[in-house]
């Protein structure tokens, strides 16, 4: 014990020489490691929320997979399923949620310069869980809703000059859908076809735009039947025109981008849905998929080199593309989900 004296004073005074040159070190090696966190940070919730460069495939999920929709028009049995938007950077094979909350986010599309996101979604619409528009950054950030209408507004679809937004309204008074149009920010919004309008339609839905933004491909039937065929239409709703006519359903159509074909999903070949294309200059079908799997809404990619379509792979449907002509059919998402609604930015 009289030793621990004498050394307790040196001691101190050790460290007190050992603070004067390290400290600064000390301080000086801090700030690096803490810049070197920030970076490795940024860099990873960056990659986290959305990939940067490359291309980049829009699509939806239901990430707890309560449901499998067997139908594109469902709304009732899936209103209250936690759907969600991804993105998937094709390059990497990685995805990433961009909206994760308890809605139901519906059916994206990317806006032609791939700064903006179209979707539908209830997460505004209180007790009554009705879909309306919004549009959302491409990283999932500023969230704009663009409709409130009491009822459902959905499946967003951009005009290649991306200055309008074409979608389907339930009317009420009707029972039945119509196609309405608006501005990109939500304004000037105008039926373009509807029930009471044609007198001789119902339920019109599923709009795909034009290349030059000048009329609206969609599907609808005769009322009172489960038939749907597919129409044309001026935005302005003049020149309404027929272009199929069976007895079967014919849906989802996707003007491709050189505007001389819409393909489309069918069961005109014995009841299991298939991807067609209807060719605009000569009136002909070519049937581009022929499995027993249910393979449906097909969307071009932007610039015409390939058509994105659904697939039902045992119990989930899986996002796959192929050639315009069908061949080289390559399947893009593999997971234990439904994943829908493709929608491609190239990079």
């Amino acid at each position: 014990m009289p030793l621990a004296a004498p050394y307790i004073p040196r001691v101190k005074s050790q460290l007190r020489d050992h603070e004067r040159w390290s400290r600064p070190v000390f301080m000086a090696s801090l700030v690096i490691v803490a810049v070197a966190l920030l970076l490795i940070m940024t860099t990873t919730l960056m990659a986290r929320v959305l990939p940067l460069g490359g291309d980049r495939l829009l699509y939806m999920a239901n990430p707890t997979d309560e449901v499998n929709p067997n139908s594109l028009s469902t709304f009732s049995s899936i209103r209250d399923v936690n759907w969600e938007i991804f993105v998937l950077d094709v390059r990497t094979g990685n995805s990433y949620n961009l909206t994760r909350n308890a809605a139901s986010d519906r059916f994206p599309q990317w806006s032609p310069d791939g700064t903006k996101i179209a979707f539908h979604s209830n997460r505004h619409s209180g007790a009554a869980r009705n879909f309306d528009i919004y549009v959302m950054d491409a990283d999932g950030k500023n969230v704009q809703r663009l409709t409130t209408h009491e009822y459902d507004d959905a499946m967003p679809q951009w005009s290649p000059d991306g200055t309008m937004i074409a979608y389907h309204s339930y009317d009420l008074r009707t029972g039945e859908w119509d196609i309405y149009v608006m501005n990109a920010d939500g304004s000037n919004v105008r039926k373009v076809v509807g029930d009471l309008e044609t007198g001789v339609l119902s339920d019109e839905s599923m709009a795909t735009w034009s290349p030059d933004s000048t009329q609206i491909a969609f599907t609808s039937g005769p009322p009172r039947t489960t038939q749907t065929e597919l129409y044309i239409v001026n935005i302005d709703g003049t020149n309404l025109r027929q272009l199929t006519d069976n007895d079967d359903h014919e849906w989802a159509p996707s003007w491709s981008p050189d505007g001389t074909q819409i393909a489309f999903q069918s069961d005109r070949n014995g009841g299991n849905s298939d991807i067609y294309v209807y060719n605009l200059e000569r009136d002909t079908v070519r049937q581009l998929t022929d499995l027993i799997l249910i393979e449906r809404a097909p969307e071009w990619l932007p610039d015409g080199s390939g058509i994105l379509y659904e697939v039902l792979v045992a119990t989930d449907y899986e996002i796959f593309v192929m050639n315009p002509d069908g061949s080289n059919k390559r399947r893009l998402t593999d997971s234990n989900l439904d994943n829908l609604a493709p929608s491609w930015q190239p990079g």
